[in-house]
């Protein structure tokens, strides 16, 4: 099946970055608000409305041609989401995203190993640039008041990262087979509300009228991030299309000073130049090597 992008894989991976950056805004809204678990759940299951509209206005019909691989998508992508939120509710959103954004590197390690793609120096030292410096926006806004190895949330977060660097790599297998990106969002999103229904956690609260658009909001950005990502990762390699989206924190970082009134300082700005450089160099030195998504 072949595939023609509008635009370059790597920039419509930075626009998926865009809108996930305005959901994790919108989310830290409602920590304290609602438990992880409940935010979780509505996500995933606008995410599946969403999506069964958007089939229906195409006609389509969702074909599982990977049952065991996208239910491998599914739990470890649904499981790393829920306890991204986790964190944030028990460490802070600093700490937890600090953690959650560590995933390429567990992504671009998973996809040598297991889809044999080829390791490119100048790739790796992207990587490592553009992870640098999302740990450096992060990091600068938080107050460790307590040491992070110590604390489950700590443990949570780190898992996260883990188990969403692993799901990043199934989602690139999955869309080298040419799998529908409303296929793959299907099984997330699915297996996700079956991870955070089962998951133990504090009692669900009432939605009231306040919070109800803002979960609507975070559910249709996550949907639209999620499948311009999927969509996009079949035009990158998974080391730069992961490594793009090292520019979630700091574009959180961004949206935060101009809707939430943080301050900026020269460490933030230090990291999202230092970010910005690593995704540049990953993508010029992947397009310099000449390969396509269908040699890497």
């Amino acid at each position: 099946m072949n595939e023609t992008p509008p635009l370059p894989g790597t920039l419509l991976i930075a626009l998926s970055a865009l809108l996930f950056s305005t959901m994790a805004v919108l989310a830290r809204t409602l920590t304290g608000v609602l438990p992880a678990a409940q935010i979780s759940a509505y996500r995933f299951t606008i995410g599946l409305l969403g999506t069964a509209l958007l089939l229906l206005a195409q006609r389509k019909r969702p074909v599982f041609r990977k049952p065991w691989l996208l239910l491998l998508r599914g739990g470890l992508g649904g499981t790393a989401a829920f306890l991204y939120f986790y964190a944030i509710e028990k460490a802070g959103v600093g700490p937890a995203t600090m953690l959650n954004y560590i995933s390429p590197v567990y992504a671009a390690v998973f996809a040598v190993v297991f889809l044999k793609e080829r390791a490119v120096p100048l790739q790796g030292l992207g990587l490592v640039f553009a992870t640098a410096g999302g740990l450096m926006v992060t990091a600068a806004q938080t107050t460790f008041d307590s040491p992070l190895y110590l604390s489950h949330a700590a443990w949570a977060g780190l898992a996260s990262g883990i188990l969403g660097g692993a799901a990043m790599t199934t989602v690139k297998a999955l869309r080298d087979e040419a799998t529908d990106p409303s296929d793959i969002f299907i099984a997330f999103c699915g297996v996700g509300l079956a991870v955070v229904l089962l998951a133990p956690g504090p009692a669900w609260k009432s939605v009231t009228r306040d919070v109800a658009p803002t979960l609507v909001g975070i559910g249709v950005l996550s949907m639209g991030a999620q499948l311009l990502f999927t969509y996009a990762l079949r035009f990158t390699s998974t080391a730069v299309g992961t490594a793009t989206t090292q520019l979630v924190p700091v574009l959180v970082w961004v949206l935060a000073v101009a809707f939430l009134h943080e301050s900026l300082t020269v460490f933030t700005a230090a990291g999202a130049t230092l970010c910005i450089a690593g995704v540049l160099l990953a993508a010029l030195s992947h397009a310099s090597s000449g390969s396509t998504p269908h040699d890497i």
